[in-house]
């Protein structure tokens, strides 16, 4: 006749051997390039989709983020998009034409959480989910300087830089030098990479690549002495214009 184990030793088995669970998934991280993102809400899967932290995405790609808690709407704007959609609407716009979402936009610990690939593509950049990894890799595509021109045809002398995409730029000047220094995000693809002008303004202007890993691009213009000069940017940031004009310290009249 078997034996019955006691229900008093089943319990005391239990106790010390309690019976393995699966391990919690590990959090999901977020990379720009080869850049680890850190946000205070992970990104979650939601109806076999990733669902990012849309401020902490859009910020990282220079656009302006503004929420609007009257109406749960959202809008992100960058030089030349404008994106906007609405939380637990599966209908979002970018630039006015409405494009229809896999999952909504939901809100999870007070962060607007948005699909990868909306977002992603809509700011200009490709996607890559690794579910081995559990990893979200946003490529931002390379900016390219396309060409750059010296115009004196109408209204004062300028030099124009042209790119593909919105170009973000620093100017500085060196010490005890009468040069012009623009360091812009990007590669230089132009063949165009000199200019020899030598006017009133502008010697000369140089341009090349000066890193890989950020791409950067450094244009060198050589100054006439006390040349007087303004930068601006086009109003889809793709174009860079320096313009130069005439500053007359003093002036004389002869009276005859």
């Amino acid at each position: 006749m078997p034996r019955k184990i006691p229900l008093i030793a089943l319990l005391i088995f239990t106790l010390c051997f309690p019976i393995l669970g699966k391990a919690a998934p590990a959090p999901v991280e977020i990379y720009i390039n080869q850049d680890k993102v850190t946000s205070d809400v992970a990104p979650v899967l939601e109806q076999g989709r990733v669902l990012v932290p849309l401020r902490v995405i859009s910020e990282h790609f220079g656009a302006k983020v503004h929420w609007n808690d009257k109406t749960k709407t959202v809008m992100v704007e960058m030089a030349s998009r404008v994106i906007q959609l609405g939380i637990n609407e599966k209908k979002a716009f970018i630039d006015g034409q409405d494009i229809t979402l896999d999952v909504p936009a939901k809100i999870i610990k007070e962060r607007t959480m948005v699909p990868l690939r909306f977002i992603g593509e809509a700011l200009g950049a490709q996607v890559h989910w690794d579910d081995a990894n559990r990893r979200v890799t946003i490529i931002r595509v390379a900016v390219n300087v396309t060409d750059m021109k010296y115009e004196v045809t109408a209204g004062p002398p300028t030099l124009i830089i042209e790119g593909d995409s919105p170009l973000e730029y620093t100017t500085w000047q060196p010490d005890e030098k009468d040069q012009l220094v623009i360091d812009i995000k990007g590669r230089l693809t132009s063949s165009n990479n000199a200019l020899y002008i030598f006017d009133n303004f502008v010697n000369k202007v140089v341009a090349g690549n000066i890193s890989e890993n950020p791409d950067m691009v450094r244009l060198v213009v050589d100054l006439n002495e006390k040349a007087s000069y303004q930068v601006n940017s086009s109003e889809d940031r793709k174009r860079i214009t320096i313009t130069f004009v005439n500053t007359l310290s003093s002036v004389e009249l002869d009276n005859e």
